[in-house]
Formats: structure tokens, C-alpha cells, sequence
């Protein structure tokens, strides 16, 4: 194939094919090979016999046998479930909008089924005055479900055994007025969402229709968001459907299927799926958080306001505004000289901190400290040392409880962390002995006192601010 290339625009001057190989399979593979690229056009003459060709469907005609065909890219959002941590996916909407990256279709499961109803229309307000008001009360008619976990898992043995269910009779209440409101006027996205069906616990997806009632998509939105076993199912047509967690929590693959190639998921409950093809064009954007949330189905709106702030956070660290992977930093950050045989250095330079890098120049103590350290590396990022640099210093703000909301630069992050340092100091070990492999072995945060003390000096923190 000889083409030209102008800004995405694709001309095609010649191509070359055994005579064996069937033209409209190559010709296909040919279409998904630009799209893979994101290329914006492809224009192309044809010989006077081909203008019928089937070669030709999804092309328009520009001049004489001169054919052009235009790729299009169509966005989806991706809410996975989440129960009272789905205010998550309001504050990654809002950013996502900014941006002008437009979903043209909406696809939700559990909680994230009722964020899309309320994004059918581009618009989070709605959402946001849910979460801002929405308590566990209105959601299961009762004050607590269980906010630790202990208590939570007797909650879910108590309904497992007894069969005795909340009902959704409140959540109904809240929610059927904004679905009429929602389907009064013509959805500006498409919205579709998963539950699961009993008792095969296979998926179920209902896509809205100009025909979609109130009534019944209240019903299926409330299907899809039923915790089984603390909600009782909820019966449709005849048949009992659960949450569709339990069957599809991040339905990427149907938004595929429906023809996205920009797909942004959102997942707030787990990882990502594993067992499912994807065309060769289609591109998925995960958002996930690594921060761990509170109660799974107790709902308090204080809590609500934090998660969207970092669902806002975290929507910007993906698409390369701000970096850190826990804490929302320059997208420049370097802080390489907190990883590898870097950070051993530089303990090394001051005498307090010195018998630490020693003992890390140990290889037990090194591979432990590797291995402690990798839990807190994004896994879509390298290892290398600016990676463990960044695991390093945000480990250290997480164990002294720097506010997690608010944005920073590399000065005031470090003054964070050193304030944080007067005042929670306890929350890491202050050895009074003669620093042993065995010692270090059973406190490896110790490592991050090390590195604490030579950030409170004020040289240092000069130094780094530069």
C-alpha cells in the first residue's frame, strides 16, 4: 500500500494484493489499520468498473471515481458499581467534560446505573445534589447497614440465612421523579446498564428507547443496583434480577459491542476484566483509585464530597494533567532520587541516616524493601527510579496522613509531609538501638523516618524546592 499522510487525511495512490487473497478481507484489515490510528480520513480513486464495488460501503463520493470515507471515534463512560462509593464517577463526569471528551453513550452497573440515568443528559447536577444529600436512611430505610467490616459481613450472613431483605421503597421515591424528569426531554447520550438475572447469574443489559417509560427504567435501574443478598431481587417481566455486579461489574465489552473506540471506565469496586476481546481499535482509559474508601452501603455525604474530589483527582492524573498515583502532584514531578540506589545515597550523606542506607545495601533487606515498596506503584507505571521515588514519598505522606485532596506542588507537598511529621510523628518507628538486619526486616518504615529526617532539614527542603 502507498499512501500519503496529510494530518490524518489519507490518500490512497496504489495497492498491491496477491490474487489469492479475498479483497474485501484485506480491504477491512486495511480500514481497522488505520482507524488503529486514529487516522481522520481516506480518499481514494477507483477504476471506472469498481464504483459498485462493495469495497465502497461507508464511503461517499467526492468527484469522478473519487471516494472518501470518513472515520469516526465514538466515546464511552464506563460506570462500574460501587454502592456508596459512586460519587467517585461524578467528579471523573465533570473532569471528562471539561476536557471535552463527550461520551455518546453512558453504560452503568449498580450505583454507576444511576449516575448514567443522570448523565443521559450531559449534566451532573442532579447527580451531585444526590450525593450530597443521600444518606443511608433514604437508600435501605435504616440508619446503619454496617459501617466496619465486621459488621458488614454480619450483616450479609444475617440477610443470607434469614431471607429477611431492605426494601427499596425510599430509593424508589428518590429516584422515579428524576428518571420522568430525564426521559422528558430527548437524551443528548445513550445509556445502557447490567444487572443480573436469577437464578442463572448470567448479565442482563436494558438500553433506554424513546419508548423507555419511567416506571421501567426505575425498575431496572433499582434491579441493577440490588445488593443481593441485603436487598431482596426485584422482579421484572416475570423474572428476579440482583445487582449486575455479580455478573458484569465493568461492562466494557458491551460498549465495545456497540461500537465505542474511546472507552473510559470507571472502576471503584475492583480491578479490570480480564476474559473478554476487544476490536484492535478500541481504546480503554482506566480510572481507578488506589486509595481504599469506607462503608461499601452506608451512605454520608461528607464522605460522598471527598469522592468526588477524587474521582476529579484521579480523572486528571489519567489523562497526564497532574502526576502521583495517590496524591495529585505536578505531571512533571521528579522525585528519581527517592528510588533505587539513588535513595541509598542519599541516606548515606547524612551520619543519622547513614546506618540505614548500609543496612539496605544488604540484599535481604534491599529485596524487602523492594517488594514492600512495589504495593504502592502504579501499575500502569514503571518500576524504574522514579517510580520507587514516587512510591517512596507518597507512602511516607500516606502513613503521617497528609490531606489527600488537596493538589501540590514538589515545595509544598515536602512542607506537608514535614508538618504532618510534628504532629504524627508516632506513626512511624523511632529506633533506640543499634540498627540490626532483623530490626529493619520487621520495621521497614523505618526507611521512611530516614527519609522524614533529611526532608525536615531546611538546607534539604531548600535544595529540593530549587
Amino acid at each position: 500500500m502507498l499512501y500519503r499522510n496529510e494530518g490524518g487525511h489519507i490518500v490512497l495512490v496504489s495497492t498491491l494484493a496477491w490474487k489469492t487473497v479475498d479483497r474485501l478481507t484485506l480491504f477491512e484489515q486495511l480500514m481497522m489499520y488505520l482507524s488503529k490510528h486514529r487516522m481522520k480520513t481516506l480518499q481514494m480513486k477507483v477504476a471506472p468498473n469498481q464504483a459498485n464495488s462493495p469495497l465502497l460501503d461507508g464511503f461517499e463520493r467526492v468527484d469522478e471515481l473519487t471516494y472518501r470515507r470518513t472515520f469516526s471515534y465514538p466515546v464511552a463512560l464506563v460506570l462500574g458499581g460501587g454502592g456508596a462509593h459512586g460519587a467517585f464517577e461524578a467528579g471523573v463526569f465533570d473532569v471528562l467534560k471539561s476536557r471535552g471528551i463527550i461520551p455518546h453513550e453512558v453504560l452503568g452497573v449498580s450505583v454507576g446505573s444511576i449516575n448514567a440515568m443522570s448523565f443521559m443528559h450531559l449534566d451532573s447536577t442532579i447527580s451531585h445534589a444526590t450525593w450530597d444529600t443521600l444518606t443511608t436512611d433514604v437508600v435501605y430505610e435504616v440508619p446503619e447497614v454496617g459501617v466496619s467490616r465486621v459488621d458488614f459481613s454480619k450483616t450479609v450472613a444475617t440477610h443470607l440465612v434469614g431471607r429477611h431483605y431492605f426494601e427499596k421503597e425510599s430509593l424508589r421515591q428518590l429516584i422515579y421523579p428524576v428518571v420522568a424528569h430525564e426521559l422528558a426531554t430527548p437524551r443528548l447520550a445513550e445509556m445502557t446498564l447490567v444487572a443480573t438475572e436469577l437464578p442463572l447469574l448470567r448479565p442482563a443489559s436494558f438500553s433506554v428507547t424513546d419508548e423507555t417509560t419511567a416506571d421501567e427504567l426505575t425498575d431496572w435501574i433499582l434491579a441493577s443496583s440490588a445488593f443481593y443478598p441485603v436487598v431482596s431481587p426485584v422482579m421484572i417481566n416475570g423474572k428476579q434480577y440482583i445487582d449486575g455486579g455479580y455478573s458484569n461489574n465493568l461492562p466494557i465489552n458491551i460498549a465495545a459491542d456497540h461500537g465505542a473506540k474511546e472507552i473510559y471506565a470507571v472502576s471503584i469496586m475492583d480491578g479490570v476484566p480480564e476474559d473478554w476481546t476487544r476490536p484492535d481499535d478500541a481504546v480503554v482509559h482506566y480510572i481507578r483509585t488506589p486509595w481504599q474508601f469506607g462503608p461499601l452501603l452506608d451512605f454520608f455525604p461528607d464522605l460522598s464530597g471527598e469522592y468526588v474530589t477524587l474521582g476529579e483527582i484521579r480523572t486528571k492524573q489519567v489523562l497526564g494533567e497532574l502526576g502521583g498515583y495517590y496524591y495529585a502532584l505536578p505531571a512533571d514531578v521528579d522525585v528519581s532520587w527517592l528510588g533505587g540506589v539513588q535513595l541509598v545515597k542519599w541516606l548515606a550523606t547524612d551520619p543519622v541516616t547513614a546506618p540505614i542506607a548500609n543496612a539496605l545495601t544488604e540484599l535481604p533487606v534491599w529485596l524487602a524493601w523492594q517488594q514492600w515498596l512495589a504495593r504502592d506503584i502504579d501499575p500502569d507505571a514503571t518500576g524504574d527510579e522514579a517510580g520507587q521515588g514516587l512510591a517512596t514519598i507518597e507512602r511516607l505522606a500516606r502513613l503521617l496522613a497528609v490531606d489527600k485532596l488537596q493538589e501540590y506542588d514538589l515545595t509544598t507537598f515536602v512542607a506537608a509531609i514535614v508538618a504532618a511529621g510534628r504532629t504524627n510523628r508516632q506513626a512511624l518507628p523511632t529506633p533506640t538501638h543499634h540498627l540490626t538486619r532483623t530490626y529493619i526486616l520487621a520495621n521497614l518504615d523505618v526507611v521512611l523516618t530516614g527519609v522524614l529526617y533529611l526532608l525536615s532539614k531546611s538546607e534539604k527542603t531548600s535544595r529540593i524546592s530549587k
